[in-house]
């Protein structure tokens, strides 16, 4: 008797418990639609096919269902309330339409700030790997010039040496058949 009337007492909330239950559920559902917003600045951002939308939608919303069902389980003792599952697709709704819009602007700018922050920081940082790579040029290209006369020379001494031993083994064959030819 006991044990049932202390069961009873934690599966029926009080006024002020379903309120804090359902602001709760408000919350958690904006906190998806806030989740669902950085899914969209990474689309955004990266271009990619629509079946690798789909493919992130589907991890998104399993996801969140894992996160609706761990906090039912331990907010509202495993039971799923009208009113908590209302007061979720609330919130969520809510933050898309009223400050998604501005949430998702602020998240752009900043991404486009960090970008060029990123994009200064490897110029600075890059700056005296091309001084570097500038003054390895002056050697280099030298080097290459020697290099390009060299294989230019050699190339024609390879190309007559071609010809010349054509030419001998030519005598070479005609001295055989002469050889062959006696015996």
């Amino acid at each position: 008797m006991i044990l049932s009337t202390v069961i009873l007492s934690m599966v029926i909330l009080s006024m002020g418990e379903q309120v804090s239950l359902f602001l709760s559920t408000l919350i958690l559902g904006a906190l998806t639609g806030l989740a669902y917003d950085f899914i969209r600045l990474f689309r955004r951002l990266v271009k990619h096919s629509s079946f690798l939308c789909n493919i992130e939608d589907l991890v998104y919303w399993i996801l969140v269902l894992i996160l609706v069902f761990y906090f039912m389980l331990n907010r509202n003792f495993g039971e799923i309330r009208l009113f908590s599952v209302m007061g979720f697709f609330i919130g969520m709704v809510l933050y898309l339409m009223s400050i998604s819009r501005l949430v998702l602007g602020i998240m752009l700018a900043c991404a486009a700030f960090l970008k060029k922050v990123i994009k200064k920081a490897a110029a600075i940082i890059l700056y005296p790997i091309k001084i570097l790579i500038n003054i390895l040029k002056i050697p280099y290209s030298f080097i290459l010039s020697i290099y390009r006369k060299l294989s230019r020379r050699g190339k024609k001494v390879l190309h007559n040496g071609g010809t010349y031993a054509k030419i001998k083994s030519r005598k070479l064959k005609e001295d055989l058949k002469i050889i062959l030819k006696r015996i």
